[in-house]
This record gives structure tokens, sequence and C-alpha cells, in this order.
């Protein structure tokens, strides 16, 4: 068995711009042969994925995972450089079964998915590189979370699985009008796009930077004194109702609030339901 130094794992490393632990590997394999590992790596498409590597992947897909109770959540986001490849049946099948897999880790990362070994043995980016080979474009996980709850999900997902929104819904019990406004409220998320469930939520430095921004313009148009504390507050409370999910407006009908949605479901459950959290996930050029 050669030694495998790191000067030959750096020499095979810039003529093919395959990782380390993959030049190491197939140096290994190869008995230090430089053309021999050269070969591994193209082979196993490495070379061709690291080539790719450079290129942008700006269109993708994300694929979910639901189950029947509504509680457990996953979600994939696939990227690659052109839509022609997301809507390609193999691009979409192996999106499937990644977040199939993330279903079952706890906690995952996008670096402890790429690692995990399928029943066939190879990594799930093994098989992405596989896909690289076949399709001749960059492709990127660049997203993934596999989430739980006591309550349950309401999602809506966009038709050109380019966007997604989850709703995580406290309420008991579970009813079939419950999973309804979930979803409603989901779909309301996609296209609102609140900055935070409630306001408290709200990231505090967005917060400050907004309301210094009511006092600059309040003030440079002319008012002084206590005026300018109220006319601030109106405005952040206008902030606050475009911005945070419960507050905002029904986007299909701007004489109901999310709140009261929220409330109405309460009286028919008998019990005090609240949105806990929201995520939204979209792929953009």
């Amino acid at each position: 068995m050669a030694n495998i130094t790191m000067d030959m794992i750096k020499d095979l490393r810039e003529r093919t711009g395959v990782g380390i632990m993959d030049c190491k590997k197939a140096l290994s394999e190869s008995d230090g042969d430089i053309d021999k590992a050269i070969r591994l790596l193209k082979e196993r498409g490495a070379v061709t994925a690291a080539k790719k590597s450079e290129r942008n992947a700006k269109e993708g897909i994300i694929k979910i995972f639901l189950n029947d109770e509504k509680n457990h959540i996953a979600y994939a986001e696939l990227q690659c450089e052109t839509d022609f490849v997301a809507k390609n049946e193999t691009f979409q099948t192996l999106a499937d079964n990644i977040v199939n897999i993330i279903a079952s880790i706890d906690n995952p990362t996008v670096d402890t998915v790429l690692a995990t070994k399928t029943e066939s043995g190879d990594t799930v980016l093994d098989m992405i590189n596989a896909l690289i080979q076949k399709m001749g474009e960059k492709t990127v996980l660049s997203k993934v979370m596999n989430i739980k709850t006591d309550g349950f999900f309401g999602i809506y997902k966009h038709f050109t699985n380019k966007l997604l929104t989850i709703v995580e819904f406290d309420c008991k019990p579970k009813t079939e009008k419950s999973f309804e406004l979930a979803n409603q409220i989901a779909m309301h998320t996609a296209s609102e796009k609140p900055l935070a469930v409630n306001r408290d939520s709200l990231d505090e430095a967005a917060v400050k930077e907004q309301r210094e921004i009511f006092e600059k313009i309040t003030t440079d148009s002319g008012k002084t004194g206590d005026m300018v504390g109220k006319i601030v507050e109106g405005k952040m409370n206008s902030w606050f109702s475009e911005s945070v999910l419960i507050d905002q407006k029904l986007f299909t009908d701007n004489k109901i609030t999310i709140k009261s949605l929220v409330d109405e479901i309460s009286k028919d459950t008998g019990s005090t339901c609240s949105i806990k959290s929201m995520h939204i996930i979209e792929i953009t050029a």
C-alpha cells in the first residue's frame, strides 16, 4: 500500500477539482497512482460534479414529506441550473427519495443528509453526483428540515414546486375544519409573506429600524412634540398589521383578520387555538 501524502492529494485535487476526502479515497484505492485515481473519480462522476459546481444553480424544486396525522413534516430543496432539468422525472424522483431520507433523520443538516448512506450503500451525495453525470447540470441540496409537533401543520405548496409555506397550529381537538383553516392560513402566508407570526417574535432590530424611519419621516415633515409620538405609533401599528401574520387581513377578504379566524376555530373546538410557527421556503432566481 502506497503512502498517500498531502502533496499527492493536493496534486489530484488541483487536477480534478474534487474534494480532499474523495481524492484521498481514490488515491488509496489506486495505490497512489494519480492517473488511475483520476479515472476512478471520472467513473464515479466526481470530476464532472466538481466542474459543474462552479456554475449557478438557480432553479430547482421543493419536495415535502407529510404524515397522515399532519404532525410530522420534512422538506428538501434541490437546486439545479435550468427549469427543464427541474421538471425532469429523474430529478423529481431523486428529490422524493432525499426528502424521505430527511424524514428519518433527527435534526438534519445538509451535510449530515449528504453523508447518509442509502440501502444501496451509496450516500446521498453519491446519488446527486450520479444525477450530475447523467443530466450534465450542477445540482445542489441547499435546504433541509425535519420537524414534529404536538399540534399539526397546515401547508401550501405552489404547483411549480418552488414555493412552500408551513404553518404550525396548536388546536385540540383536531377537526377537519381546523385542518382546512391551517391550510388556508398557509396559503395566505404564501401570498402575503409576513415577517413573523406575532409582534413578540419580530426581530427587535427590524422593529427599532422601522420606528426610527417613521420618526425621521415625521420630524422631517415638520411635526414636533407629542404629535411625533402619536403619529409614529399610528404608523407602527399599520406596519405591524402588514408585517405580522396574526394581525394581517386575510388575502382573499380584507374585512377578516387572521386573528379573528383563529378565535373562531377556538370557539368551535372549545379550546384556545394558536399559530406556533411559520416557515416560508422559496426558490428564487
